[in-house]
């Protein structure tokens, strides 16, 4: 690979570090739920700031899927605004999805998802 870096894991697991290394942890509100919110919420703008940063971080560390799933999803959508998401629901191949799909994959945003998603986990929701 390099002098510096000598295996390709090596590599990725430096790029992991770097973006990891970009979340500000200074001035956290005290109250723990907010605390843990305002990390999770930076620690997701992180991984979208840069490119599959999701997909590269979560072959490196062992994570929080919400956390982690996320950002990989909807760096993955192809060039409209939801992706195949719409396609996938409308086909019998997915018979669950398709149940719930509209509403899970295609009305709610990603913002909407994340903001839900972290409720329910901290227990506000």
């Amino acid at each position: 690979m390099s002098w510096y870096v000598k295996t390709k894991q090596t590599l990725i697991e430096t790029m992991a570090d770097t973006i990891v290394g970009t979340v500000d942890v200074t001035g956290l509100p005290a109250e723990p739920i907010e605390r843990l919110r305002t990390v999770a919420g930076r620690y997701r703008a992180a991984l979208l700031a840069h490119r599959d940063g999701g997909r590269l971080v979560a072959g490196t560390f062992t994570g929080v899927y919400f956390a982690l799933g996320l950002p990989q999803e909807e760096q993955t959508l192809s060039d409209s605004p939801r992706g195949l998401s719409g396609e996938l629901v409308a086909t019998d191949t997915y018979l669950a999805l398709a149940q719930v799909g509209e509403q899970l994959m295609v009305a709610d945003s990603f913002d909407a998802r994340f903001d839900y998603g972290l409720a329910r986990l901290l227990g506000v929701a």
